[in-house]
């Protein structure tokens, strides 16, 4: 993570997402002070490499993916999928999902729409959370969102059906 630290710090990201724009800045007391997170944050580096995974989709793939090392992603051999909007300002398209494309061996990177963002990718809300979050739930003019993750599945299911006879060999 220190080298996410050290990216981030040199971008316009801020803290932490939207939901959590003092993040950043609760890490070093969680990693004091509590157990749990220490431990977890000491397996984060730990190898997550599962024989049955065999076809990956990520959909809007966070800044932390700066925090992956060349071995790391060196590691990923399984073709990945990435979509993004063009408008996410939580995950931004360059210096995250591009970035990640330009890593890994065997990926595709697809945009959502120009004007997609990252919230498009949710589903339509509750009417309590479009209550309370409304700038969550509304979407730029022209954009649709139900065609959006309609063409999200239509992605995802293509990538993994390419892959059906590696899954079927396992």
């Amino acid at each position: 993570m220190d080298r996410f630290g050290r990216w981030a710090g040199s971008t316009q990201l801020g803290r932490g997402p939207r939901e959590f724009p003092d993040l950043g800045d609760r890490i070093e007391p969680l990693r004091r002070d509590s157990a749990v997170f220490r431990s977890s944050w000491e397996r984060q580096s730990a190898s997550c490499l599962d024989p049955r995974v065999v076809v990956a989709v990520a959909l809007a793939p966070a800044p932390t993916v700066r925090a992956f090392t060349p071995k790391s992603l060196a590691g990923i051999t399984v073709p990945v999928t990435l979509m993004v909007g063009e408008d996410d300002r939580e995950a931004p398209m360059a210096p995250c999902a591009a970035w990640l494309n330009e890593q890994l061996p065997k990926s595709e990177l697809h945009s959502l729409g120009r004007d997609v963002g990252h919230y498009t990718l949710l589903c339509g809300g509750t009417r309590e959370g479009r209550d309370r979050e409304p700038e969550i739930w509304i979407d730029a003019p022209g954009v649709d969102r139900q065609a959006v993750h309609r063409r999200a599945v239509g992605l995802a299911l293509a990538a993994i059906m390419a892959d059906l006879p590696a899954m079927m060999v396992r």
